[in-house]
């Protein structure tokens, strides 16, 4: 009997540490950004002096922006209006947003994260699309304590790009 019980103990002892990586490999993949067929994001400010909102719908076909979006209909039921393409400089800028978005905010839907343009600092308008599924929340501008350091870092980047497509 003690024969049998160490066999199956040293077996488990072999077997435990490679399910244990498994499992945290699992883990952290998990925690990786997301690859989504289109992104729609922008910006919006209540209080500012001429356009005042920047919509652009992103996929792996091309870069476009909706200029006819006003501030009031950045909703849950926006819907894109194509009015312009972007350079092929920009899409070619901008494509690698589609492989970063944290998965945290595949997973929210009609979701407003921090308060977006509660003290005139504007708010980011993003709809994530992955196959079916479409995800649609407004972010602060501001960084805010229920951002996570990867939607942070995302933001900027969103951020970043809007400022140079202006």
């Amino acid at each position: 009997m003690t024969i049998v019980t160490s066999t199956k103990t040293h077996k488990l002892k072999k077997i435990l540490p490679i399910a244990l990586l498994l499992l945290t490999a699992k883990c952290l993949q998990a925690q990786e950004p997301v690859e989504i067929d289109k992104l729609v994001f922008g910006t919006y400010y209540g209080a500012c002096k001429g356009k005042c909102v920047h919509v652009y719908e992103l996929d792996n076909a091309g870069l476009r922006r909706d200029d006819s979006a006003h501030y009031g209909s950045l909703n849950w039921a926006y819907y894109f209006t194509y009015t312009g393409k972007m350079t092929a400089e920009q899409h070619k800028a901008a494509m690698p947003l589609l492989k970063k978005v944290p998965l945290e905010l595949c997973n929210k839907n009609r979701v407003t994260i921090g308060n977006p343009d509660k003290h005139d600092q504007g708010g980011i308008y993003l709809e994530i699309v992955s196959g079916p599924a479409d995800v649609r929340m407004k972010l602060d501008i501001d960084d805010t304590p229920e951002q996570s350091a990867e939607v942070r870092a995302f933001k900027k980047q969103l951020l970043g790009l809007i400022e140079k497509m202006k």
